[in-house]
């Protein structure tokens, strides 16, 4: 085990963002009376107010920005660099490729995204329920958010407007994996409520009564999933082909080589798991529906009276007072899980109870090739990093996810007020 002091604490902290891989973090911190986000160890300027969950590093880890408050005044920092003042400014989003920033921001009560420090349009408001900020395509050539002028709605993509529509679905808009498709959910008002429909590359579909908000492209972007509402039925539509009909359905959930497809769905006041067409056996809830990497497992949490327990590929495992954190292993052999009874929580590994702790089975974690597995556990006020039943020493506290390399699990920890990077290598 190799642990290096990267930091120190000597204040109150209001937040924790960390970058494991490369070794960073920023601490939000209070001091006299100002906040500060320190990075890495130096000290931040002091501001009057830091936004709420804006601190973030990108997705390399070699850039930091967040939202600060100067008087009445916002800006965005970026790499210790503020940027424009404005009004106010929303939580910064990096592109997948980690260059470029964008962020809504307002002046004189009109909203606008800025990217790469350019200002786009300015609208009365930009955003529909979440996200309430730019989404990037996964190849980061693309932007798009919603926006709202007057009584009308707009999706905006790479800054061409469509529309106007009447309302807009949350969550809007979604591109595909391949970053050339996009789709988005649209309302149109009646004189008595309103219908919603898809639009999809632009094209309008069929109007329903109602659209879950949860529709997802397939893996290889050729199929738009979603579920409809009309008259009194729920079902799916794939392709715009309509499925078996419900009382209801939620939980659309696609395996990762887009050819399974699992829902929660209701019928009669009672609700079943449908995996490939066929109905499942009927519990009080479920949660946590997951497929395994190579799509030939499924499993799923299901609420049985008071007590809860895992469902995997049909077959019932044992009943406890929680269950969480569902996660098959890279190789797809393993499932594993955390599991509370009474007082005490442990790990699952496919129906095998492991050492019992205060509480367990945070940030799980896989080596590469499944072989190995690290988590966190709690024993009393302290957290400790569990790799291959093996225990680290005790921390005050584990604050994000463990890295894991190929040779490695890394992870960073607070003990006595300083800041450790941590790397346990493997045998």
């Amino acid at each position: 085990m190799s642990e290096q002091m990267i930091g120190q604490i000597d204040t109150y902290i209001f937040g924790i963002a960390c970058e494991s891989k490369s070794r960073r973090y920023a601490l939000t911190l209070l001091k006299d009376n100002k906040i500060s986000v320190d990075v890495d160890g130096n000290p931040g300027k002091l501001y009057d107010g830091i936004g709420d969950h804006s601190v973030a590093f990108s997705m390399d880890g070699n850039h930091l920005a967040y939202a600060a408050k100067v008087g009445k005044d916002w800006y965005m920092v970026l790499d210790g660099i503020e940027q424009k003042r404005y009004d106010e400014v929303g939580n910064p989003v990096f592109t997948p490729d980690s260059k470029k920033l964008g962020y809504v921001a307002s002046e004189n009560r009109r909203q606008f995204v800025v990217l790469d420090n350019i200002e786009n349009k300015k609208y009365d408001f930009i955003g529909k329920g979440i996200p309430q900020f730019p989404v990037f395509s996964p190849d980061s050539r693309h932007v798009g958010y919603a926006a709202k002028s007057g009584k009308s709605f707009h999706v905006v993509i790479d800054e061409t407007e469509s529309g106007p529509y009447d309302n807009i679905g949350q969550g809007s808009p979604v591109f595909s994996p391949d970053s050339r498709r996009t789709a988005f959910q649209a309302k149109k008002n009646k004189f008595l409520g309103e219908e919603s429909y898809m639009v999809v590359d632009g094209i309008e579909q069929k109007h329903y009564d109602a659209i879950n908000h949860e529709s997802i492209f397939s893996p290889d972007s050729q199929q738009v999933i979603y579920a409809a509402h009309k008259g009194n039925k729920w079902f799916t539509v794939i392709n715009e082909k309509e499925g078996k009909q419900f009382n209801g359905i939620g939980a659309l959930t696609l395996s990762p080589n887009g050819t399974r497809l699992a829902y929660m769905a209701i019928t009669s006041n009672k609700a079943s798991i449908v995996l490939d067409d066929a109905e499942g056996k009927v519990y009080n809830g479920y949660q946590e529906l997951t497929f395994s990497p190579d799509s030939q497992h499924f499993a799923y949490r299901a609420a049985a009276g008071k007590k809860f327990l895992v469902v995997r590929d049909g077959i019932e495992g044992r009943q406890y007072d929680m269950i969480g954190g569902l996660v098959f292993t890279p190789d797809s052999k393993s499932l594993v899980y955390a599991a509370y009874g009474g007082t005490k929580g442990f790990l699952m590994t496919n129906d095998k109870e492991g050492k019992s702790y205060d509480k367990a089975g945070k940030f799980i974690t896989f080596s590469p090739d499944s072989k190995h597995i690290a988590f966190v556990v709690a024993s009393g006020n302290q957290e400790i990093v569990v790799i291959d039943d093996i225990e680290s020493k005790p921390y005050d506290n584990i604050p994000t996810k463990i890295f894991a390399t190929e040779n490695s699990f890394q992870y960073i920890a607070f003990k006595d007020k300083k800041v450790y990077f941590v790397e346990e290598m493997l045998k």
